[in-house]
C-alpha cells in the first residue's frame, strides 16, 4: 500500500503522522511501515493506481 498526501500544514502533518502510527499499531501490529517526509519536488511524483474501498 502506498499513500501520498500533500499540501499539509506542519500541524496537520504532525497530527496525521501520529494518528497513522497509532492506527497501524492497533490494526496491524506485525506489519512494517515507513513514513517519508519531504518537499513535493524531492518526493517521487509517480501517480499510483487509485484504489476504491474494498479493493486489494
Amino acid at each position: 500500500m502506498v499513500i501520498r498526501i500533500d499540501k499539509l500544514t506542519k500541524k496537520e502533518e504532525k497530527k496525521l503522522t501520529e494518528q497513522i502510527i497509532k492506527k497501524k499499531e492497533k490494526i496491524a501490529p506485525d506489519a512494517r511501515g515507513t513514513i517519508v517526509k519531504g518537499s513535493q519536488k524531492q518526493l517521487p511524483s509517480n501517480k499510483p493506481k487509485e484504489l476504491k474501498p474494498g479493493e486489494d
